[in-house]
């Protein structure tokens, strides 16, 4: 007899199993992000052919808690695009077939290729955001605590407690976000076309990353001169933030002869400075440089970097130093001692 195959919808299948479609899908890290997601996602179905009749498969895991499963379906019920079904009404319709027309590869399309770089600057400049918050922020925010936040309230400030910074950055960082997701909407609305807009909004999403990274800083120092085997190297580091924040600071000099400690941890205050110590070892005399750079603490460098230039004029330690130079000093005594007492020869 006939034999009817149901296939799962593939995107849908893998939010609805609270896994991110994507490695780079920042967004579906969380139970929230991936709902907005499956929600998004069929109502993009709905809007791509919206005199048709489509029946989408979707299915959950064993393994799948209860919540999240009542979280999914009374969103889909609330959705009025949607109408939820049974698996007999959909094994007796009939199959549905995506032409060429409806779905097309642009894949070496100008526009599209456009698009997919922009797609990405984007998903950068809001890592960037969200390690921020997690990774240097001393007080670490969790990234569901930030999804769960009110997006409207985030991006109007018409909060109390959206407006005025507390000792929970969570708001703060929000703020950020929900400015950065409102330029990312603007930069992909309209024309397919690379435009103006879209290049200022991408542009206006990097500089507020950037920005925002930068408010942790290396200040400049000046150059060392080493006149022992060792010595110190202190580095000051500046945090513009409202927050403080805990980060490493990384040394790694040019020369195998004069070397530094390589890292250092330092937590720095809100709206201050804080120092570190590097050791610096010398075996020759020389000179090097130490580039000096920042790192959150899963190891991902940011900021910016500093150079300090190192000059050493000893070529032994202090302690080998003094030995040899009594050394010869002895020898010295002992070689004028003998040219004033020596014996000379009869035949002289």
């Amino acid at each position: 007899g006939d034999v009817t195959v149901l296939k799962e919808q593939s995107t849908l299948g893998t939010l609805s199993k609270g896994q991110a479609t994507s490695t780079d899908a920042q967004a579906e890290s969380s139970d929230a992000g991936r709902l907005a997601r499956l929600v998004a996602q069929s109502a993009f179905y709905q809007m791509e052919q919206p005199y048709t009749s489509r029946y989408l498969l979707m299915t959950f895991s064993r393994t799948t808690e209860a919540s999240w499963i009542d979280q999914v379906m009374s969103a889909f019920e609330q959705a009025s695009w949607l109408n939820l079904t049974d698996l007999k009404t959909m094994a007796k319709a009939d199959p549905y077939n995506v032409s060429d027309s409806v779905n097309p590869d642009k894949a070496d399309d100008a526009n599209t290729a456009n698009t997919r770089s922009a797609l990405r600057q984007l998903a950068d400049s809001r890592h960037d955001i969200m390690r921020m918050a997690t990774s240097i922020l001393r007080d670490e925010i969790d990234s569901d605590e930030v999804s769960s936040l009110d997006p409207q309230a985030l991006a109007r400030q018409d909060a109390n407690d959206t407006a005025s910074h507390s000792n929970d950055p969570t708001q703060w960082i929000g703020s950020f976000l929900a400015l950065h997701d409102d330029m990312a909407l603007r930069s992909m609305s309209g024309s397919p076309q690379p435009t103006a807009t879209r290049k200022a909004m991408v542009k206006a999403t990097k500089t507020l990353a950037s920005d925002l990274l930068n408010g942790v800083r290396i200040n400049p120092s000046e150059s060392i001169s080493v006149f022992s085997e060792s010595a110190k190297m202190p580095i000051t580091v500046s945090n513009d933030l409202p927050y403080a924040v805990s980060v490493q600071v990384n040394s790694l000099t040019d020369s195998m002869q004069i070397v530094t400690s390589r890292t250092a941890d330092i937590d720095i205050p809100s709206h201050s400075d804080a120092q570190v110590t590097f050791t610096i070892r010398v075996s020759t005399s020389g000179s090097s440089t130490a580039h000096v750079s920042l790192t959150d603490r899963e190891g991902n460098s940011f900021g910016n970097t500093q150079d300090t230039a190192i000059t050493s004029v000893m070529r032994i330690s202090d302690a080998s130093g003094f030995i040899i130079i009594g050394f010869a000093v002895l020898l010295g005594i002992i070689g004028l001692w003998r040219q004033f007492h020596r014996k000379k020869d009869p035949d002289e």
